[in-house]
């Protein structure tokens, strides 16, 4: 993975080619291309965005993807649901800390892309999994946790007993073990703990490290306790203001290069424009938030190494299963992080 940083560093030779240079995409024969034209709108403080573009046969042959809801929309669905997994045959089933329920009685399928925080239930979490789920589907996914020092639902403490919701205590127990907030796609640096380990105290240490950047003092060490920072909160809508529409105009759009200096964030590629369009608005947050904690540097690299990156990149992307989240034979979500 360090060479592919390493070639990923590259694409920051868009900022030091020649007029003419500016001027040209990367040609290549592969499904997408690395658009390497200098564009002073996809540019700010510390981020900069490389387009990805498909070609026109990929994003045919993927058109099936194209209606995809993300967990952003899945959470304003009445008949989506994300609860507690309820154990089986015990209470103290030690599984059911790192994995939650999805139930889907809706008529739409939803993606659910690992790196999504979820508030609510007895404590928020991160997905750590991609997962298609269709319509009247139930299924468990694998999450870890991400709010240090609370295991009780909102309002519940260690002795109370649940109260009806008009008088139907099923009701309530359903209300309140449900995960009622949609948070955004967590920071770069948790993401990355989460796609290359299975240890949650390797989480918790991460998301610790981003609230201590921006010295965050929640009660509970949750990572959504960024919000009650003024002056992250300030610099992040700064940056969301400048960023958030910039591919809203565009067709053939299915992911994104992000550098931050002479450093790369991650690359993530979804399996259509439309998908893109619709996560980019939370996946943005990750990458913001890591640009936030990272230095500016020297953007000057050397641009031989380029091509070396276009066929690293296409051969990751076409052989690194783990790095890959393929559904009903169609790529729906690829990341190099």
């Amino acid at each position: 993975m360090q060479r592919i940083f390493l070639l990923l560093l590259v694409s920051m030779s868009i900022f030091a080619c020649t007029e003419s240079e500016k001027k040209a995409t990367v040609e290549t024969k592969s499904d997408f291309t690395l658009d390497r034209t200098a564009n002073a709108e996809l540019s700010h403080e510390n981020l900069q965005l490389i387009p990805i573009h498909a070609s026109e046969d990929f994003i045919a042959a993927q058109a099936s993807l194209s209606n995809l809801k993300n967990l952003a929309e899945g959470m304003e669905i009445e008949r989506f649901r994300i609860t507690e997994k309820k154990p089986f045959g015990s209470r103290d089933d030690r599984d059911a800390v790192n994995n939650l329920t999805v139930q889907n009685k809706s008529r739409d399928t939803i993606f659910l892309m690992e790196g999504d925080v979820v508030e609510g239930g007895r404590q928020d979490r991160i997905l750590a999994e991609d997962m298609v789920v269709p319509p009247r589907t139930i299924r468990n996914i694998s999450v870890f946790c991400v709010e240090h020092g609370r295991w009780q639902y909102e309002g519940e403490t260690e002795n109370s007993t649940p109260i009806a919701l008009n008088g139907n205590l099923e009701a309530q127990n359903r209300k309140i073990q449900a995960f009622t907030g949609y948070y955004n796609v967590a920071s770069n640096q948790v993401r990355r703990v989460v796609n290359k380990t299975d240890d949650q105290q390797a989480v918790w240490n991460e998301v610790d490290a981003v609230r201590t950047a921006f010295d965050i003092t929640t009660p509970t060490k949750n990572y959504t306790g960024l919000e009650s920072s003024e002056d992250f909160t300030k610099q992040r809508n700064d940056y969301l203001n400048f960023f958030t529409d910039k591919f809203e105009n565009t067709d053939d759009v299915i992911g994104i290069v992000a550098v931050s200096g002479n450093k790369i964030l991650g690359t993530d590629i979804f399996g259509h424009p439309n998908l893109f369009k619709k996560q980019y608005k939370s996946l943005i947050h990750s990458y913001v938030t890591e640009a936030l904690a990272t230095a500016k540097t020297d953007k000057e690299l050397e641009e031989k190494v380029l091509n070396l990156y276009e066929n690293t990149l296409q051969h990751k992307y076409e052989t690194d299963k783990k790095s890959k989240f393929v559904w009903e034979g169609k790529t729906v979500h690829f990341t190099s992080l």
